[in-house]
């Protein structure tokens, strides 16, 4: 039987197909450090910034990330995630960003809770899912931008890690979100990118 010899762009990591193969992110990163330290940074220079590093957001899970995807309905304006993230041939999930200044966690020692903010960004993004729940508008958001999405994942990507909080209080807190959200702490995404930035040269 013959040999088989494969192209050598078979044998990179998916972040390939976001174009960016061969180049360090050294600076890409740096920026976003520079962002999330800015107390004055607004949710657009957050939006713009990972528009232009679509692969920030997709990592080696998803293949394709569509900012600002307009879910039309029938009744009330459209919602307009900031950000949904498709796997090829598969389903999409959902994405919101909001500010690296919002507290995540507030009260007593005793009674830590989300702040209103948190509270808020995961009531947001349920109306996203919910809308989901709809055949036709499922129907409307395939049409449109091509996007299979039925029951899916809602990150928030939010506020810095903390390190004063008790880790067993956190992670109560954390096991209390609704199924199918996620909060993302701006330092955790960070952590994830500088990962796959050392994964991609190996």
């Amino acid at each position: 039987m013959p040999e088989t010899h494969f192209p050598d762009a078979l044998t990179a990591v998916p972040l390939v197909t976001l174009g960016r193969r061969g180049r360090a992110w050294a600076k890409e990163i740096s920026e976003l450090e520079v962002l999330i330290n800015d107390p004055s940074v607004r949710e657009h220079d957050l939006q713009a910034f990972f528009e232009a590093n679509p692969q920030f957001l997709s990592g080696v899970d998803y293949d394709r990330v569509v900012p600002h995807p307009v879910l039309t309905r029938d009744e009330g304006g459209p919602l307009i995630p900031d950000f949904m993230l498709e796997v090829t041939g598969g389903a999409a999930d959902v994405l919101d960003l909001k500010l690296p200044t919002a507290r995540l966690v507030t009260g007593s020692r005793d009674r830590r809770r989300f702040g209103r903010v948190v509270q808020d960004a995961l009531a947001q993004v349920r109306e996203y899912g919910a809308y989901f729940d709809l055949p036709a508008n499922r129907q409307r958001v395939a049409e449109r931008y091509g996007l299979q999405a039925y029951r899916p994942q809602l990150t928030v990507v939010i506020g810095r890690s903390s390190t004063s909080d008790d880790p067993l209080h956190l992670r109560r807190l954390w096991s209390e979100i609704p199924p199918r959200s996620r909060i993302m702490t701006y330092d955790e995404l960070l952590e994830r990118v500088k990962r796959l930035e050392r994964m991609r040269w190996f």
